[in-house]
């Protein structure tokens, strides 16, 4: 009797495995289909994501070029002054102004001969900013410096009527490109913006077009699926005339599962499965916060760039209190064109890196530092005073002239001009207006040394 208990009692233990094993290697055929359907729709969750950061980063582009013409070329005739300084603050040195006929009223870089002409008729986005909508380029050639660019251009409301105003950017200079070499981790993949005309507005590659792109060009609608022996995942970018996509091999997306008849590989390959779900979710979340740290950073000097700048500044404007005292300091390098010509880029560049790190070390744990464009950098101080304000401004001042900056052997004497603002409850446009009125007060007086609007 205790025999057959014996034998009756391995049967059922070696039963019981071969079932487990059994059951583990039907549920592992079926968590294979599943695990490439979960990657694919992963791929696909990577394809609306990126599209949606860049269709959110160009409406921030739009909004900013709005308020911005709206606040300082709102005037009937506005100065060249003006118009370059706006334009400068775009980092951007090609931008138009039309008036509500799409006649040029102002041009950058300059060029009389184009005054006055119209351009509409060979740019669709200048038509239909002219129709009263803001509008984004496909890739199209600079009026003036008959380079391949996009633009932007928005509709504003002047003392004179309905004007246009239109910056043109080297797609290459923007974080664009930084965005899709940052959209997945897989290797082998190719992530590439077109735009209406298939060209190529930005890719994570500094490859030209592929064949891998011929399925992005083919597809105008969201769409995703294999061909051959490649994945593929496309959606448009909305507000804009461009559309983005993924392409990789499907070896890279999923490794083919091995098979195995020992349990312990089964649970094995079951929790490897498990863990790769679990890092390709994290991985996403990690590259979301990336991109979106990316979008508000300056990547010379790895300040905050203008949009977060503006940003931070408004939401800190709406809830401060009549009483609270807050300073914005406008500063600009002191001839840094003489910098750039004299030496070099590269050491202008170092210039601004040096520089801001000597600003920020200047500046209070509590104050914010930003890249306000080209060479100039906001600063804005909270809690403080007329006084305070005063002496921290030209404590920044001192910080930078302290000593040369020292580059490639060549030691460059670097000076900066402060404008200083004191909040007084306006509105931030008028606010940063006060602060570069002050700036040009600076340097009429002299250079290196601090106005107080």
């Amino acid at each position: 009797m205790s025999e057959r208990r014996t034998w009756a009692i391995r049967t059922a233990f070696v039963l019981f495995w071969a079932l487990a094993v059994a059951g583990m290697w039907f549920f592992l055929s079926n968590v294979r289909a599943n695990s490439e359907q979960g990657l694919q729709e992963r791929t696909d969750a990577r394809t609306t994501l990126s599209a949606r950061f860049v269709s959110d980063y160009m409406l921030e582009v739009e909004q900013l070029q709005t308020q911005h013409a709206e606040a300082q070329l709102g005037t009937r005739a506005p100065s060249a002054a003006s118009f370059e300084r706006v334009v400068a603050g775009f980092d951007s040195e090609a931008a138009l102004l039309l008036d509500a006929r799409g006649k040029v009223l102002a041009i950058a870089p300059r060029s009389p001969r184009q005054i006055g002409t119209s351009l509409v008729d060979q740019y669709d986005h200048l038509r239909g900013a002219i129709n009263g909508s803001p509008r984004i380029s496909d890739v199209v050639e600079s009026a003036v410096r008959n380079e391949p660019v996009i633009a932007v251009a928005v509709p504003f409301d002047s003392a004179a009527g309905r004007r246009v105003f239109s910056v043109a950017y080297d797609p290459n200079s923007t974080p664009l490109r930084t965005l899709l070499k940052n959209t997945t981790p897989i290797t082998g993949a190719r992530v590439v913006l077109l735009d209406s005309k298939n060209q190529i507005v930005a890719a994570n590659t500094t490859q030209t077009e592929t064949p891998d792109d011929a399925r992005i060009s083919s597809s105008r609608a969201a769409s995703s699926g294999v061909v051959g022996n490649n994945y593929f995942s496309v959606q448009p970018v909305r507000g804009t005339p461009w559309r983005i996509g993924i392409t990789l091999p499907t070896t890279a997306l999923y490794e083919p599962l091995a098979p195995g008849w020992v349990w312990v590989a089964v649970l094995v390959m079951f929790g490897l499965i498990l863990m790769a779900t679990l890092l390709l979710i994290d991985r996403l979340s990690v590259g979301r916060r990336r991109m979106s740290r990316l979008a508000h950073t300056d990547e010379l000097t790895q300040l905050p760039n203008r949009l977060a700048t503006t940003g931070a500044l408004e939401r800190r404007l709406r809830l401060a209190l009549s009483e609270d005292a807050i300073a914005v300091l406008m500063i600009d390098v002191d001839h840094f064109k003489s910098i750039n010509d004299e030496f070099g880029h590269h050491v202008g560049d170092a210039v601004l890196r040096e520089t801001a790190s000597r600003m920020r070390a200047a500046l209070r744990g509590q104050d914010e530092l930003g890249r306000w464009g080209g060479e100039e950098f906001l600063a804005v101080l909270f809690g403080a005073g007329p006084d305070e304000a005063k002496l921290i401004s030209e404590r920044l001042r001192e910080a930078v002239a302290t000593a040369p900056v020292d580059c490639d052997d060549e030691r460059v004497i670097v000076t900066v001009s402060v404008g200083c603002a004191l909040w007084n409850g306006e509105q931030l446009d008028a606010l940063v207006n006060r602060a570069d009125a002050a700036l040009y007060e600076a340097k009429r007086g002299g250079r290196n040394v601090v106005a107080v609007a």
